[in-house]
């Protein structure tokens, strides 16, 4: 995507009228107020977070331009801090340099159980041991397997202006407390039981996958308009095209601070120990409404840039996708696609060529890349593909919320950030449409989405098509909001009231119905499972009595029932062993 320059006040006009805005004014260059001492973290452990000054992960093995899983080793993530700048593996000669802002890299590494050793300039070592993937094992076909689907990971909360790791337990208060249920910290650690093989129910998972907002640089996001300027974890005022608080040359050691002790929590840093992940970035990796806002090209080097250097040393280095100095444009898209035993994959990037000016969500390098991969799925390899997208596809907002948005600078950005908003609606009917001319030659797709905080179901079918005997055109699952006890949004409180839009969707002659099913607004992540042939859904979530287990078989022929329709014995409480 070409940059974008703005000549005055050059803003396309359907923004101006659905913005209601006048004029565009003057761009202030210039932070609003910097801060030199952010982010500010705890420092002490408390519930599930220690703050860690190292880490070592299980990461994903690189594809090939075919997508194929391929290499005799593994891999291994690798972060370190200023005071551990070394890495060193049995069977390397050298250790490994971990340098600044970020302190990453990503080594190979035999499969199997392996101890890394850090190191630092003062005589200090701490040993990590992490199990290493097995490439075959990925990439080869056959055999039941799962995925977990997690994101929009809020861990901290404030009082009295001070940050505090948030138990979840509805009193806003730190601390576990008797008689209360840490329900934030409990997920996670049902999370962690999943991974590392202590829960039952629940086939031991292949790859987690991170579907963005895996960091909020500016977390307690909600509580800004109480403290202002003096809030201590934003880097950006929280308005409608938000200004930093944090200077340019300061901005990657936040970033640094921002996912090292967002990742310090022991429930997650073990089960990335022990299953690799492959993660994609949302706007609050960089900031709120990122794309959507029309002041983008004013931040592109200085805060765009280590934003993306940051997410790639911290995100994409563990996952599936080869990086080489090409990538390091800003204009290249980030997207990752690969093979897990034989199922295609496809993580959209829809922020690093987002730009509402234009507009444009996905780029034009990442569209030709996608159409090719929709234009060689194989139903004769795999009926199933997985479709991840930071952003709910299928779920179109009800016409209500505009009157709303005009309200709030929030809410405003957040429906143009949403698929079927004005500007994006053409690329959305473009997604969609490749959705369904893959249906019609045979696969069988599950879209995976988060960013509504908020668990969900919706099952999409043509309505003519039912005389075939497979009606059923995709489902789409929302698992988003693994940390945080805020869930009081208009997004939530639309999934409460069923104000999704259900309106059929003209696509290619057909009429797809979707049905919504499972709505729950509650801390959650989401996992699917590939056995005997079928595909069950599991949504795991927690509330402040306890962590509860829910299972949902993809039907896709036949009797369908209704997705809200299920026996009581699909819901089953989960306890993670040890708690």
């Amino acid at each position: 995507m070409k940059n974008v320059s703005f000549a005055g006040c050059r803003v396309a006009a359907w923004v101006s009228a659905w913005l209601g805005l006048t004029s565009c004014g003057s761009w202030d260059l210039a932070p609003q107020i910097v801060t030199p001492d952010l982010p500010r973290y705890p420092a002490k452990a408390d519930l599930d977070y220690d703050p860690l000054p190292c880490m070592a992960h299980a990461a994903c093995p690189l594809a090939n331009e075919a997508g194929e899983l391929t290499g005799s080793s593994g891999r291994i993530w690798l972060k370190g801090s200023a005071a551990f700048t070394r890495a060193s593996i049995a069977g390397r000669a050298e250790p490994v340099l971990l340098l600044p802002p970020y302190y990453t890299a990503a080594i190979e590494a035999p499969p199997g159980r392996a101890t890394v050793e850090f190191s630092g300039e003062g005589g200090a070592t701490r040993s990590v041991e992490v199990v290493v993937p097995d490439a075959r094992k990925m990439s080869e076909p056959g055999g039941d397997f799962s995925i977990l689907f997690f994101g929009d990971l809020q861990p901290f909360g404030l009082e009295d202006g001070t940050v505090y790791v948030n138990p979840g337990d509805g009193t806003s208060r730190p601390g576990r407390k008797e008689g209360k249920f840490a329900a934030l910290e409990e997920i996670r650690k049902v999370f962690r039981a999943v991974c590392d093989g202590s829960a039952a129910g629940f086939l031991p998972p292949s790859l987690i996958v991170g579907h963005g907002d895996q960091v909020y640089v500016e977390g307690a996001y909600e509580s800004y308009s109480k403290y202002g300027h003096a809030h201590p974890m934003a880097a950006w005022t929280m308005e409608f095209q938000p200004k930093p608080r944090v200077s340019a040359s300061a901005f990657p050691a936040f970033l640094d601070a921002c996912y090292g002790r967002s990742w310090s929590l022991t429930t997650l840093d073990t089960a990335f120990r022990h299953v690799p992940s492959a993660m994609v970035w949302d706007d609050h990796d960089i900031r709120d409404g990122w794309g959507s806002q029309g002041d983008e090209h004013i931040y592109r080097e200085t805060y765009f840039r280590p934003a993306r250097d940051a997410y790639v040393a911290h995100q994409i280095l563990r996952g599936p996708r080869r990086w080489d100095k090409e990538l390091e444009s800003l204009d290249r898209s980030l997207y990752q696609s690969f093979r897990l035993k034989g199922l295609p994959v496809f993580l959209l990037d829809q922020r690093n060529n987002r730009d509402v000016s234009v507009p444009t969500v996905l780029g034009e390098e990442q569209w030709k890349v996608l159409r090719e991969w929709f234009r060689t799925l194989d139903p004769a390899r795999s009926k199933y593909y997985v479709l991840v997208s930071s952003v709910p596809i299928f779920y179109r907002v009800a016409k209500r919320a505009n009157f709303a948005a005009s309200f709030s600078d929030e809410i405003r950005d957040d429906l143009l950030d949403t698929w079927t908003s004005e500007p994006n609606e053409p690329e959305w009917r473009e997604l969609v449409r490749e959705i369904v001319k893959a249906w019609e030659r045979g696969l069988r797709a599950i879209v995976v989405s988060g960013d509504y905080h908020m668990s969900s179901v919706c099952r999409i079918t043509s309505e003519e098509a039912a005389k075939t005997g497979r009606p059923v055109v995709a489902y789409e699952i929302i698992t988003s909001g693994l940390a945080a006890e805020a869930y009081g949004g208009w997004k939530q409180k639309m999934g409460r009231d069923g104000l999704f839009i259900d309106d059929p969707i003209d696509i290619e002659g057909h009429e797809l119905e979707c049905e919504f099913g499972q709505n729950d607004t509650l801390p959650n992540f989401g996992g699917i499972e590939f056995a005997r042939g079928e595909v069950e859904v599991s949504i795991f979530k927690a509330d402040t009595e306890g962590c509860t287990q829910y299972r949902v078989p993809l039907r896709w022929e036949g009797e369908l029932g209704e997705l809200e329709d299920f026996p009581e014995e699909n819901e089953r409480p989960i306890e993670a062993p040890g708690r």
